[in-house]
């Protein structure tokens, strides 16, 4: 993810990027500055400044003050980009939600020391979800059943086709074809969602920038326990007795 703020004054405008999940030390964030400062044409190379390394970076939405006056030019966020593929598009989704969470965008926008955590991002509906440990050397033996399209149906996602699934501890994650996501009510540009089984129920699972901000971690952006299934489907007796064999 990378976040664009900007000022506009008749005096003067400013531009500050931001990219709020590389980590670099000090030094390495300066070298940065200096390489492309060495790259850009004489008439440009004012433009980095390594200021916010040594001296300090102005907050997102306050305005600057000199000599107990104040000057303004006040710095708010403009637009949000994030990858997809092999490219960087914008995403006026994440910059909506982020309109609207002054706190996640200010946290997103500071330079952060080593240890720093960032906000859980994702808006409503969206939660961080629990760390499963995954055993790679537990097989999964038994294809998923074909019932399994039905979970998908009873969480919003229309019939789901898995692709590929491993065993944690706990739990089986189980990755999917469809990119639709019930928090949003729509598909993903970016990422499939995942399913995670556990005995109590399903999440499902998201790990596109809209719902995780760019984090690169999956939240959960639905669930239902296995008690609300079979009341809606019984079909999927099939699936849960597939988990509790794939669970011993």
């Amino acid at each position: 993810m990378v976040l664009f703020t900007a000022c506009h004054t008749p005096e003067k405008s400013g531009y500050h990027i931001h990219l709020p999940y590389l980590e670099v030390t000090r030094a390495e964030a300066v070298a940065i500055a200096n390489a492309v400062r060495a790259l850009a044409s004489p008439d440009w190379a004012d433009a980095v400044d390594a200021t916010p390394y040594h001296g300090s970076l102005r907050m997102l939405y306050c305005s600057k003050a000199g000599n107990r006056q104040h000057i303004g030019r006040r710095y708010s966020l403009e637009k949000v980009f994030v990858g997809v593929a092999d490219s960087i598009v914008e995403d006026s989704e994440v910059l909506r939600q982020l309109g609207h969470d002054t706190a996640r965008a200010i946290a997103l926008c500071c330079v952060r020391i080593p240890g720093a955590v960032v906000p859980h991002c994702g808006g409503e509906g969206a939660q961080p979800v629990a760390t499963t440990a995954w055993a790679s050397s537990k097989r999964i033996d038994t294809a998923i059943p074909s019932e399994f399209a039905y979970v998908g149906e009873c969480l919003g996602l229309g019939a789901t086709i898995a692709t590929k699934h491993k065993r944690g501890d706990d739990a089986v994650l189980v990755q999917t074809r469809t990119r639709m996501c019930p928090r949003v009510g729509r598909e993903h540009k970016q990422r499939s969602v995942a399913l995670l089984l556990k005995s109590s129920g399903v999440q499902v699972l998201c790990m596109d920038d809209v719902c995780n901000c760019g984090s690169g971690k999956p939240v959960v952006v639905a669930s239902k326990d296995w008690s609300v299934l079979l009341e809606e489907n019984g079909r999927l007796v099939a699936v849960m007795s597939w988990l509790e064999k794939a669970l011993q």
